[in-house]
């Protein structure tokens, strides 16, 4: 039976989930993917890009050129449709003066969540109020969600989403490193994956 797959995400799914950003221009994406159905393996496939950006546009050929990497092959009367946006988004992130940045999970409903589970020396969701207060910024993430669906009726096969810090990055250059690592989760569920930028 075929998981729903705009149900949120459970507490313990999303302690999984968490990923702490360096503050340099290296940093850490965070990957995640549900499986909906098999396919037949080279399935034909057509890219289109969700909205008509300059970013969507520029990254479209790499997101075609990752797929066909799996052994799929694009095609003017697909198989399969594969729609791809690209989101940009400031969310306030905490920090202590230790430098750690607070965890950050999302489910596939749309909701971000930042929180501290557990720090000795300052505030955490387990350990009540503590420590030094913090202070509060604004962070400027960047996602990409990649959805496979069957042609004929939209029925969903794939579904794939990225997201890094975008801080000391150009956007199409993070998504350039973005798009093959998690192409390469296609057909399978990871509940998270980390991939290192340089």
């Amino acid at each position: 039976m075929k998981k729903r797959l705009h149900q949120p995400i459970s507490f313990l799914v999303l302690v999984h989930l968490i990923c702490f950003f360096g503050v340099g221009v290296s940093a850490q994406a965070i990957l995640g993917s549900q499986n909906c159905k098999s396919i037949s393996p080279g399935s034909s496939f057509k890219v289109i890009a969700a909205t008509d950006s300059l970013l969507d546009r520029s990254v479209k050929d790499y997101i075609i050129a990752a797929f066909q990497s799996e052994g799929m092959r694009s095609h003017p009367k697909p198989m399969l449709r594969i729609l791809y946006r690209t989101e940009i988004e400031q969310i306030q992130i905490s920090s202590s003066k230790t430098g750690t940045v607070e965890a950050q999970g999302k489910s596939w409903a749309g909701n971000e969540i930042f929180v501290h589970l557990w720090r000795s020396n300052s505030d955490s969701v387990l350990g009540g109020e503590r420590g030094e207060r913090g202070y509060q910024t604004l962070a400027t993430y960047l996602r990409l969600v990649v959805e496979v669906s069957e042609t004929n009726d939209l029925s969903c096969v794939w579904r794939g989403r990225a997201i890094a810090n975008l801080k000391g990055w150009r956007k199409r250059d993070l998504l350039r490193q973005m798009i093959p690592p998690l192409i390469k989760k296609f057909g399978r569920t990871v509940t998270r994956a980390d991939i290192v930028l340089r």
